[in-house]
């Protein structure tokens, strides 16, 4: 089985990290994709470009073999919905895991056709304490380990000069400073 995890990855962070190995790790996959999204069709639009989004999370990824980069929505520009990701690697693969927060879950009604989705991957929920999944999709709870860290208290941190390397898996800082991002 191959896990998928979507974001947008602006910046990646130890918090991605972490809940790729567990989900390695509870679900015994043999590779987790990440794949930044284009556009998020929920939220503001990222702050890096796609390319520079790119680049860090491969940077990210990198010392862990079993995390392979993709940037099938790059590639296809637009709106970056879940379902269309999904059908375009089911061509290639046959078991596939969408590895989703409780947040995500939460929400996951609103997304372009939710049923398709469950039919296409089994969804695994790093769920919160309180957490309480929607009964009308069959989630599978995963426990989480509380990793209170999001990119977007990493832009501001970088943004008004704070410390953040503590935060950003190896090369990810270096590349920020090299390229001026989120000042």
């Amino acid at each position: 089985m191959k896990g998928v995890l979507g974001g947008a990855f602006d910046p990646p962070h130890l918090g991605h990290i972490v809940l790729a190995v567990d989900a390695r790790e509870y679900l015994n996959l043999t590779e987790i994709f990440f794949i930044p999204l284009y556009l998020p069709p929920h939220k503001s639009p990222p702050v890096a470009s796609f390319e520079d989004r790119l680049r860090m999370t491969e940077i990210a990824a990198s010392p862990y073999p079993f995390i392979k980069v993709l940037d099938i929505e790059g590639k296809r520009k637009g709106t970056s919905y879940t379902v269309d990701t999904l059908r375009e690697l089911k061509k290639k693969e046959d078991k596939l895991v969408l590895l989703i927060g409780a947040d995500q879950a939460e929400s996951f009604s609103t997304w372009k056709e939710p049923h398709e989705i469950v039919k296409l991957a089994r969804v695994c929920v790093f769920a919160r304490e309180g957490f309480k999944p929607d009964k009308n999709f069959p989630f599978k709870i995963l426990p989480s380990r509380r990793i209170d860290i999001s990119s977007t208290e990493i832009r501001d941190r970088i943004k008004n000069k704070k410390e953040v390397r503590h935060l950003l898996p190896p090369g990810v800082w270096e590349y920020i400073q090299e390229r001026n991002l989120y000042r």
